[in-house]
């Protein structure tokens, strides 16, 4: 259908009938034989990686993250969003009177602080 307030038409839409009977048309244009798509690999960050003098900036960044996931985690189990409780690797990094005062915060969390968390999340790790 035509645009009512664009100038800008699209292209006409053939049949693939009247494609294959074209005397241009040519298979190789659709798809490229030989031609490997790429596969972009996505390298994984460990900590234990990061060089020894580089660590102590990156501890603070580390620690909110973690806090953040916990709290997360334990929402989502209270919530029942989640089944299975945090990781033991995560909660090794509290004390047990930290773990249970984000455990609390997280009782009183919201939906939509719930939601703001995760977004925080994201853009920790980012």
């Amino acid at each position: 259908m035509p645009r009512r307030n664009s100038s800008w038409s699209g292209k006409e839409i053939e049949s693939l009938d009247a494609l294959l009977e074209s005397p241009t048309f040519q298979e190789n244009s659709l798809y490229q034989l030989g031609s490997v798509t790429s596969k972009k690999t996505r390298e994984v960050f460990s900590r234990e990686k990061i060089l020894p003098e580089n660590r102590p900036l990156f501890a603070d960044l580390w620690s909110q993250i973690d806090s953040t996931e916990l709290i997360i985690n334990y929402y989502e189990l209270l919530h029942g969003k989640r089944k299975n409780p945090p990781r033991e690797e995560l909660l090794s990094r509290f004390a047990p009177d930290h773990a249970a005062a984000l455990e609390e915060k997280a009782k009183s969390l919201s939906q939509f602080h719930y939601l703001k968390m995760r977004h925080l999340l994201v853009e920790l790790r980012r």
